[in-house]
């Protein structure tokens, strides 16, 4: 009797994370841009108002000049996506069995029905916004992919892949909240803000939904989601996690904009007097996880061969946010982040297309190396 209790006692533990994760409702606030990536050359680029290898924001009119030249050019539309950090990060989450939800702004056009059919298909569910100005159209993201050519450091000639990146906002920030947006948020687990969405237009947006998360007695996460977000809305971010943050994940760069410190370690301990928790990215040097007292090391994922680190960062929320819901457990939490970054590092694109619950319930997760360091 006591060995059939004892195996009862492990099954329960090896499964209780996927029984436990079954349980849990993520929902989060992104930019609705659809990513779309096609391979063309450098004069197709030059040509349509674009230098190569640059990231610009582009107006609605040239957005669909670009569509309309991409397809009397027939250029081979290799991928297209439902992008956007939080976006990104909700079908991380989906793939780790947990339902997700995502509120963002999209009408219906070609780009805003190829996003929330992607949605759709990554098993995360939507609530749309009510826009102001919908005559913009849904938001887009062209990825060019060419082969640029240059001089190298000995002076021959040779070639290089560029991405030049054209990014058409639309109705994406264009984020107005009703009261039933706000009871949608409030039944979740968490609530994840994208920093993006800090912009003027949609500020109010954030804290709204975030209140009506905390009211309920929810947490609440920020996904600071680039170094642009930390720089251009700081101050806003920075009453966003005063007033609302339970987790905060960002890499070393935002974390130490955010904090005006100079080190990760000293961007930590600001947030840690604070009360928060969360975690810090650094590349390949892996990350840091903390709570209010401890900080932990992660190790970056063993990955023999980096295909694209397209999603890396998003898809490292998803796992810290999973682990973190399942436990409570921030080490961990930190292990799953670094384990799921690491699927997508092998894939093209930021989605890794298989379901990530089989390495997390395994325990393939838990060999990646951590150590307290505090």
């Amino acid at each position: 009797m006591k060995k059939i209790r004892a195996c009862i006692a492990l099954a329960a533990l090896i499964l209780s994370p996927l029984f436990a994760s079954q349980t849990f409702i993520v929902s989060g606030a992104s930019n609705f841009i659809l990513d779309q990536i096609r391979v063309t050359t450098s004069d197709f680029v030059q040509a349509n108002g674009l230098n190569e290898g640059d990231t610009v924001l582009i107006t609605p009119e040239h957005k669909n000049k670009l569509l309309l030249a991409s397809n009397e050019n027939q250029l081979t539309l290799l991928t297209q996506s439902s992008g956007g950090a939080v976006s990104n990060t909700l079908g991380g989450l989906a793939l780790l069995g947990i339902q997700s939800r995502a509120f963002g702004a999209a009408v219906d056009d070609v780009f805003g029905r190829a996003y929330l059919s992607d949605l759709n298909r990554k098993g995360v569910q939507y609530r749309l916004a009510e826009v102001t100005d919908p005559s913009v159209g849904s938001g887009a993201c062209y990825i060019f992919v060419t082969e640029a050519q240059y001089i190298n450091s000995t002076g021959e000639m040779a070639k290089k892949i560029e991405r030049t990146m054209a990014t058409s906002l639309g109705v994406s920030g264009q984020l107005s909240v009703s009261q039933e947006d706000r009871d949608w948020v409030a039944q979740s687990d968490l609530f994840i803000a994208e920093g993006y969405l800090f912009h003027p237009s949609s500020y109010n947006t954030m804290m709204q939904l975030a209140q009506a998360a905390k009211s309920h007695g929810k947490q609440v996460s920020l996904s600071i989601a680039a170094g642009m977000c930390a720089s251009n809305y700081k101050e806003s971010i920075n009453q966003f996690i005063q007033e609302y943050a339970d987790l905060i994940i960002g890499d070393a760069f935002e974390a130490c904009t955010l904090t005006d410190t100079e080190t990760v370690s000293e961007a930590i301990a600001v947030w840690q007097a604070m009360g928060k928790k969360g975690a810090v990215t650094c590349g390949a040097e892996g990350a840091y996880v903390f709570d209010s007292k401890s900080i932990y090391a992660i190790s970056a994922p063993a990955v023999t061969e980096i295909v694209d680190a397209t999603g890396a960062g998003d898809l490292f929320v998803a796992g810290f946010i999973a682990e973190w819901l399942s436990s409570g457990d921030i080490q961990r939490a930190g292990q799953l982040g670094s384990y799921c970054a690491g699927c997508v590092l092998k894939v093209a694109g930021g989605y890794p297309e298989t379901s990530l619950a089989q390495g997390w319930h395994d325990g393939a997760a838990w060999s990646i190396p951590s150590y307290k360091i505090k």
